[in-house]
Formats: structure tokens, sequence, C-alpha cells
């Protein structure tokens, strides 16, 4: 939304047109619903061991990463969000097989990030993409591709091995929410 907003170029005294206007008060108004939205941010653990699962996805608007926590807990199933990110695909359009890629980046970095903030447990964790594209940049070496996708894999596998990738179905992706064009109180 705001970078649409900014892609039409309005001068910063300028008001907005009355369209935008509209679908701006709209757009505010979605956000009490996330009033009521509540991520627990302990683990819920005493066990040093703790499993990692990290999603990513990607549409023409926007990529995006999870990473779920998962651990039995008194023989009991329990999982957590750990982090997500979202980020809003570039103004200059790139194709969704780069856009898909730039989301398996993300997750990596994430999964770097998480290693960092927990250094005292063991992780076993996997990295599931619902873009087969993405798993065969991945399987061969890197130096193979164009740089665009050489630099991108190449960081990817320092982080997270092709051996921790995995495909998912789209239709089971968590990630996919994130980056579609969606409404807070769905």
């Amino acid at each position: 939304m705001y970078q649409k907003l900014w892609l039409l170029k309005l001068d910063w005294h300028c008001s907005l047109p009355e369209e935008w206007k509209e679908k701006l008060i709209k757009f505010q108004a979605q956000f009490k619903a996330l009033e009521t939205v509540e991520i627990p941010r302990w683990l819920h653990t005493t066990s040093k061991l703790i499993h990692l699962h990290g999603f990513c996805d990607a549409s023409e608007l926007a990529y995006s990463a999870v990473i779920y926590c998962y651990q039995l807990n008194v023989n009991e199933p329990q999982v957590n969000i750990m982090v997500a990110k979202i980020k809003v695909a570039p103004v200059k359009q790139i194709s969704i097989c780069r856009l898909e890629l730039l989301g398996a980046l993300l997750l990596a970095r994430l999964f770097a990030a998480v290693f960092m903030v927990l250094p005292d447990y063991s992780i076993s964790f996997r990295a599931w993409t619902d873009f087969s594209v993405v798993l065969y940049w991945l399987a061969a070496r890197p130096r193979k591709w164009k740089i665009f996708v050489a630099n991108r894999t190449s960081e990817i596998l320092d982080i997270v091995p092709y051996e921790q990738w995995f495909h998912v179905p789209p239709k089971d992706n968590p990630a996919d929410l994130a980056s579609r064009d969606v409404n807070p109180e769905n």
C-alpha cells in the first residue's frame, strides 16, 4: 500500500487523491483486528534440544520467511512461532523465481540470527520452500549460475546446507499468507 502510494510521486505538501484517502482509511482500520493477536515469546522448554522448521515464499507483492520451534514437552508436542519477516518486493520488477530466491535468502538469514541467540541449545532444523526452482538452484554449485543467483545461493548454502532444504506443497506453506495481499481481519 505505502509503496504504491510512493510510486505516485506526489509532492510532500499535496493532498492524496480521494480514492487513495479511502483506501488508506480502510487499510488503517484493518489494524484494529491485530490488537487481539498474541504471539508467545517464551519457548516453554527446559530441554536443550529444539527443532526448527523454517518456511519461505514469495509473490509479486512481497517475500517472506517464518521459523517455528517444535519440541516435545512432557511428551506433548508444542509449536511456537520464533520469528517471521516480510519484505516488500522491489519497485523494479523481478521474476517470481528471483523473488522466491530472495525469500529463501531471507529464511537463511533468519536461521543465522536464531542460531546466534541460542548458542546453548542443540538445534536440528529444516528449511522448506514450495518453489522447485529454488531447490534446483541450491542443488548445483553456485558458480554455475549468473551473478544474481550465484551470490544468493552461495550465501544461503553457507548458512543452510542443501541437505536441510525440502519441498512443501504450496497449500501447506505457512509463509504463503505473509507474501499475499491479505486482510488482517481474516
